[in-house]
Formats: C-alpha cells, structure tokens, sequence
C-alpha cells in the first residue's frame, strides 16, 4: 500500500506540473498547496496503519480528480457567439425583475403572498410551489430566511442555505425540499457571493470539467462553481474582451464582479443544456 501511495503522489505530482502553464494561478496555487500537504504528512506512511494508509490514498485520489477536472476547464473553450448571447442575457435579467426585485429584498421590502407570488413566477418557480404553501412561505422568508442570510459571512453561506431549505420543508413553508427556491432567494439577497442552483447548471457542470454534482449539494455546488466554472468563464470573457464590449450596457447597472458571475451562471446553463434564446 506504500508503494500504491507513492506511486499516486508521483502521478499527482506530474499531472500538476503539466498543468501549470494552462491552468488558472489560484487554482493551481490551491491545488499545489493540496499536494506538499499530502507529501509532508508529520508520520513517515511506512509507520501508518492499514487504515491510515487507505484514508492517505483516499485523499490523494481525491486531489488527482480535482487536477483532472481543473485540466478539463483549461482545455474549455467557448464560441464567441454563445458567450455574448450569456453576457448580453446577464444584463438584460438583471435590468429587469431579477435585479430590481434583488434590490428591493436586500433594502427589506415586504415580503407578503402577492411579492411571493411574483417572485415565484419570475423565477420559474411557481409550478413547484403550489399556493397551499405561499402564506407560510412568504412568512418563513420574511421572518426567518431573510434575517439569517444578509449578516452571515460569505464563506458559510452555502451551508445555511442547504440548513434553511430543510427548515422551510419542516415549517410546511415548501412541499418538498426546495434547494432551487431557496439559493435564488439568498442570490437575490447576497449576489456576488451566490449563484443560483439549477439543473441545467449542475449538467453543464459536468459537461465542462467532468464532475458530477450531487443533487441538492449546494456547497458542493458552489465549491465547483468558484473553484472551476468561474475562473473557466473569466477566461473565456477576458480571450474575447467581452467585459470591455458591453461596458455601456452593464456597468449602470450592476458591478463587473457581478457581471462575470452571472455570466458564468447562464454559460453553464446553456452547456447543460438550456437554449441560449431563453435564457
């Protein structure tokens, strides 16, 4: 097992070296950083238990799909066209309720039935939210939702989005649990720090760097969205100078950091799947 050990650390070692010049500085910083870790355990491995040894492995298996999917997202590439119709879509949702009704949640609106029922349709949702549910809803947004995700810090915000989807299933606020409704309401409230979670997304993840995302895994779905697909959208907007080509249409409205995100979100939407005329 020893040797099974050093021969994957050897292999991850190789592949993050070819990788170096292609892939994007953080992730390839972040992804070294894994591996000297991985190398400079405090107990030498030929003291390790059997036990040990397969958790070490287990690890560096690990590191070598996070490698393999940051080469799939270097090799990335975007037509021109499609990127534009994402980038122009971007703006054109967040000129309209998308943005405004942001603005108004992040300023504490009221959050009735009838601002519930238009956000629902706004966002496709109201299908899966029958009205049976929307005055607990609108309640549950308002008192307990809202309160609990504009102070929380942005690293953990994920993690309470999956702890409050599964609340608002237990408060009879949402017919099932409802990970989709609620990392758009907490996008609407903390923009640069989110994105929306959606299934065409979580295809187009897998499309673009290979990996698959576990259905309602919000923090495992952002992790991969700023890990992989973000930096790989910057790379693409930034080649064809997308950001500086539409700097009249969206800097009025929305900051750059925000642009390139939601950007990124609808190019892997339409990757997984969805038409670029409706996005």
């Amino acid at each position: 097992m020893v040797l099974e050990l050093n021969a994957l650390l050897e292999a991850a070692e190789q592949k993050l070296s070819d990788l170096e010049q292609h892939a994007n500085e953080a992730v390839w910083e972040d992804l070294r950083r894994t591996l000297l870790h991985l190398f400079n355990k405090h107990i030498p491995a030929e003291l390790c238990s059997e036990i040990k040894l397969f958790e070490r492995i287990d690890e560096v298996n690990n590191l070598l799909e996070e490698i393999d999917m940051a080469i799939v997202q270097s090799n990335l590439t975007v037509d021109y066209e499609t990127l534009m119709a994402c980038a122009k879509a971007a703006i054109l949702r967040w000129s309209g309720p998308e943005g405004t009704r942001a603005t108004a949640l992040q300023q504490g609106c009221t959050i009735d039935t009838e601002f519930t029922r238009q956000w629902l349709s706004e966002w496709g949702l109201s299908i899966s939210n029958p009205t049976r549910y929307r005055e607990n809803l609108a309640v549950f947004l308002s008192d307990v939702a809202r309160p609990a995700i504009l102070p929380e810090p942005e690293g953990s915000l994920p993690k309470l989005v999956e702890k409050l989807v599964i609340e608002m299933q237990a408060a009879n606020a949402a017919k099932d649990r409802q990970t989709s409704l609620m990392s758009k309401f907490a996008f609407s409230l903390r923009p640069e720090a989110l994105v929306p979670y959606d299934k065409r997304a979580r295809a187009g993840i897998k499309s673009a760097i290979g990996a698959r995302v576990i259905e309602h895994d919000y923090v495992d779905y952002m992790e991969k969205f700023n890990t992989h697909i973000l930096p790989a959208a910057e790379k693409a907007l930034d080649t064809h100078n997308i950001p500086e080509k539409l700097i009249a249409d969206w800097q009025p409205i929305m900051t750059k950091k925000l642009f390139v995100r939601r950007t990124a979100d609808k190019l892997f939407m339409v990757l997984g799947g969805f038409d670029p005329k409706n996005l």
